[in-house]
């Protein structure tokens, strides 16, 4: 073979996917580099450099650096700690694979992340916040500069070509209206095609913090296997916050907070093995977290999802499962929806519901329709608009055991407990606590309405172990679903059931109370129904055998603004140490205090040490009381 300065004439390496492939080059004589062949000398380099590939892979696992920030970041740099990418889907695309962690620091970061690259069960690719506010954002802040007086109160952005979905001013999301430029309500936009966006907020939308929607998703995952997505805010989306499709497998969604997407919040469609948990999700158009057919073998749990709308019809639920089957939902907290708190709809078979509390939501707080075979257990349904659990339309084999549903459908005359008559094959429901304050029928099966559990037991054989009973919730006007001393939930579950949990909703063990009788039926005949485990002084868990003499309850509100707080229980008076610290486990806030034995409140006014406002993001706060520490996550945004 033909030698060039010691160098095969057939050499060069071209990439296609993840391979390096040999590209035969026929030399003949060289021309100038300007007819698209280099020197000799040039050439000799950049083979030299091609058979360097053979014995190493173009970028090595490992972890790099976004950051938007940084006067040093740039897109073509190694993407290290000092030279970081300033864009997380070109450091993603690039240094994306088996084994490689981005590192995002904190910013805003307007962008769409689709994730091109896949990692393996020993090797996941980790995109992570490092630090907090980490912000994709969807939208385009639009300054006074952009905007000119229009006919009315209006004013019109000419340089909008296109319509967008979502248009915000003060923070609020903005109403489309068909109404002429001239006569448009305050709070309302439209867009005309040739002509710009013509919005009404009062004023030059520039000075109330105009943001007009421009990118589709946060995330988009498209058929990518062992990925992990953690510790993100997305917001303004056009389309979903973060998105899954195309049988992707194995993905991981941990600790973001999705707020004001123009469809879901989290979308996830055809695929299994993922895990959606720690999320907190509101303010969407439509469901916070949907799973859209064909989802199996995947846990959703220890989110939060609230406040999700689509305004003009009812039909936004914290949580809708779609044609998704097998999957597990455990410990997630869903609110002041639209429509259901958790909603299982045609086809979404055998499920599994454990300890979800479902309240004050604009439909049922767990609607079964067109499903079979769900099972739920220590599931909590309160104050919702209509029923508190809604079996129907055909959802056959479906098993309730140790639930708490009480005052719900109180002004629409509702029910607590609803079968219709084509799904009452199969179902079984014992060991749970049903109950309205105004003595309204409390059960409504195959077309009768019953008073009373002891009336319903006798005519079904169903609910015979349950109880028709105030269960002394701590506060559910604050998302507090502790039960106090007194209510009947204590030491009285059945944990024989296949799939029980061990530990409550909070990771508390199981307790013994010494005052309540053990009625509770299985290994554990002092557990407590619902999600929450009562503890007192004294009493020890089952499975850690560690005593348990504080409970810390949820952040309220959550997300917070200006303050925060929660409800600590003490058995007995106590120092308590609490902090709060920021993602990285920095202390941004401390505080002791000596508090009384009952129920106490932490209040703390999202503020640091110096008496600054600390950023949005992502939040614990931990308790250390009685030699126990106990810790809440939360959100802040402003």
């Amino acid at each position: 073979m033909a030698r060039v300065h010691g160098l095969p004439r057939f050499l060069l390496m071209r990439r296609k996917g993840s391979e390096l492939k040999l590209q035969r080059l026929c030399i003949g004589s060289f021309r100038h580099r300007s007819a698209g062949i280099c020197s000799p000398p040039r050439f000799a380099a950049v083979v030299l450099g091609a058979l360097a590939c053979l014995a190493a892979p173009v970028w090595a696992a490992a972890t790099f650096y976004v950051d938007v920030n940084n006067p040093n970041a740039n897109d073509s740099g190694p993407g290290t700690e000092a030279i970081p990418y300033r864009s997380i889907h070109t450091a993603a695309r690039i240094r994306g694979g088996p084994g490689t962690t981005i590192e995002v620091k904190p910013g805003t970061y307007r962008e769409q992340v689709t994730v091109e690259k896949s990692g393996t069960a020993a090797q996941p690719f980790v995109i992570r916040a490092l630090g907090t506010p980490v912000i994709l954002e969807g939208s385009d802040d639009f300054g006074t500069a952009l905007w000119a007086q229009g006919p009315g109160s209006s004013w019109v952005a000419a340089s909008l070509d296109s319509a967008p979905h979502q248009v915000f001013a003060d923070g609020a999301r903005l109403v489309a209206t068909p109404a002429p430029a001239v006569s448009m309500a305050n709070g309302t936009y439209r867009f005309i095609e040739g002509e710009g966006l013509y919005v009404n907020v009062g004023g030059n939308p520039g000075n109330h913090a105009a943001k007009i929607g421009r990118r589709t998703h946060g995330f988009r995952l498209s058929g990518d296997s062992y990925v992990t997505i953690q510790g993100f805010q997305v917001t303004r989306t056009e389309d979903h916050g973060i998105y899954i499709l195309d049988s992707a497998q194995h993905i991981t969604i941990r600790n973001n907070v999705v707020t004001f997407p123009a469809a879901h919040g989290i979308s996830m469609q055809d695929g299994n093995d993922f895990i959606i948990e720690g999320n907190i999700v509101s303010d969407c158009a439509d469901h916070g977290i949907n799973l859209l057919s064909g989802v199996t073998a995947s846990t959703i749990q220890d989110n939060e999802s609230f406040r999700n709308a689509r305004v003009f019809e009812r039909a936004a639920s914290g949580i809708q499962v779609f044609a998704s089957s097998n999957n597990l939902f455990q410990r997630n907290r869903v609110h002041d929806n639209e429509d259901t708190g958790i909603e299982y709809v045609t086809g979404s078979n055998n499920n599994v519901s454990l300890q979800n509390i479902s309240w004050n939501n604009g439909d049922h707080g767990f609607d079964h329709i067109q499903s079979t075979g769900t099972l739920q257990i220590g599931d909590v349904a309160y104050g919702n608009m209509n029923d508190g659990i809604s079996v129907e339309g055909g959802s056959t084999g479906t098993h309730n055991y140790d639930c708490i549903s009480v005052n719900n459908g109180l002004t629409t005359g509702r029910f607590d407990v609803f079968v219709d008559p084509a799904s009452t094959t199969g179902y079984e429901s014992n060991f749970n606590l049903i109950w309205n304050a105004n003595g309204q029928n409390p059960i409504k099966f195959s077309n009768v309405q019953y008073a009373s559990l002891a009336a319903y037991a006798v005519a079904t054989g169903h609910e015979v172990d349950s109880f028709q009973s105030d269960p002394r919730f701590v506060n559910p006007a604050t998302g507090d679903f502790h039960i106090r001393s007194g209510s009947k939930a204590i030491d009285s579950a059945i944990s024989s059931i296949a799939g029980w949990p061990l530990k409550d909703a909070s990771g508390h063990s199981r307790v013994n109370d010494p005052v309540a009788p053990n009625t509770g039926v299985g290994p554990v005949t002092f557990a407590d129904r619902g999600a929450l485990e009562f503890v007192r002084e004294g009493t020890v868990g089952v499975g850690d055998l560690v005593a348990s003499q504080i409970s810390l309850g949820p952040a309220y509100p959550n997300p917070a603004r200006s303050s925060v707080a929660f409800t600590l229980q003490l058995s007995r008076p106590s120092r308590v140490d609490w902090y709060v610290t920021d993602v990285l486990g920095r202390i941004v806030y401390e505080q002791a205090q000596s508090l009384l034995a009952g129920n106490n409140q932490i209040r703390w006014s999202t503020v640091n040490a110096n008496g600054t406002v600390v950023p949005a993001g992502i939040y614990l706060v931990r308790v250390d009381a009685n030699g126990e520490s106990l810790a809440r996550r939360f959100a802040v945004v402003h």
